[in-house]
């Protein structure tokens, strides 16, 4: 027992002794709190919108376990199958594809939720490190900038979204990932680190560019980060316009969250019925 105290307590030590030398590093302790404003950030838009409650129909929960089974998939198939460190460094960005899809789709929570998921399931270590830690920051964040520009809205949002995501949690989490491991940072040693993964993530991000705002809308309904304007959904007014004329109700109903399209189409059939002057009744001189 006394013995367990003790290591207990030079733990301790260790991790004050480790937390004071942090000070002594600008640049680890700047990058650090980027990294955790950008975190905390993602988190309060996340909370805000309360997009955690998609996880609650069971078609989201599915389409992440599916996403985190398939990104496990593609990194086990490149550690046994590639022997080439290229071919498999290539392999291993292309399969966070499934990950960028739900963070993209559901938001910045469930966007760490997948990190969190995959990061469990591949962790070199017993435990997750740093390499993991700072997937699940670009999976939160990309969460976050999936807001707008929304991938429902216009197709290149993808890309450009996991792209910022990428280069946001490259200069805040890996630099002081460097900065902890090498002591210095230098613009070689981070195009270093990023030159084995890169090829991989350019695939994953064409990939993006491949999916249309309807397959977002049909694959992965009920996000709470859908955005709630008339242009993110351009077939709904016309439809709408076509079915009111016939007096019949929609075949389908609309999505969760473009109720809003329907707004104009309200606000003309109030302004008509303003128009129409009340019809008085002639005064009998007879009367």
């Amino acid at each position: 027992m006394l013995s367990f105290g003790r290591s207990a307590v030079a733990d301790l030590l260790n991790i004050t002794a480790g937390w004071l030398e942090l000070g002594d590093d600008p640049l680890l302790v700047y990058s650090l709190a980027a990294a955790a404003l950008l975190a905390f950030v993602s988190l309060v838009s996340a909370v805000g919108r309360l997009d955690f409650a998609a996880l609650l129909r069971p078609r989201a929960l599915v389409a992440l376990c599916c996403a985190v089974l398939l990104a496990f998939a593609g990194v086990a198939l490149a550690e046994l199958a590639l022997t080439d460190p290229e071919l498999e460094g290539l392999a291993l960005g292309a399969a966070r594809f499934p990950l960028y899809v739900v963070a993209l789709a559901f938001g910045p929570t469930v966007g760490l939720a997948a990190g969190a998921l995959f990061a469990a399931a591949t962790a070199v270590g017993p435990f997750p490190g740093w390499s993991e830690a700072i997937l699940c920051l670009e999976l939160l964040v990309l969460g976050w900038l999936a807001i707008y520009p929304s991938p429902r809205a216009v197709r290149w949002a993808g890309p450009l979204d996991a792209l910022l995501a990428h280069v946001f949690t490259a200069g805040t989490a890996g630099v002081a990932f460097l900065a902890w491991r090498d002591g210095s940072v230098s613009l070689a040693a981070l195009l270093a680190e990023q030159r084995a993964a890169l090829p991989g993530l350019l695939i994953a991000w064409a990939l993006l560019a491949l999916l249309s705002p309807r397959f977002y809308r049909r694959a992965f309904p009920g996000s709470r980060i859908a955005p709630l304007t008339a242009s993110a959904y351009p077939e709904l007014p016309a439809r709408a316009a076509r079915v009111a004329g016939a007096g019949a109700p929609l075949a389908e109903p609309p999505e969760a969250g473009p109720e809003a399209a329907f707004a104009p189409l309200v606000r003309r059939r109030r302004r008509r019925r303003r128009l129409v002057a009340p019809v008085l009744p002639v005064d009998d001189p007879n009367g």
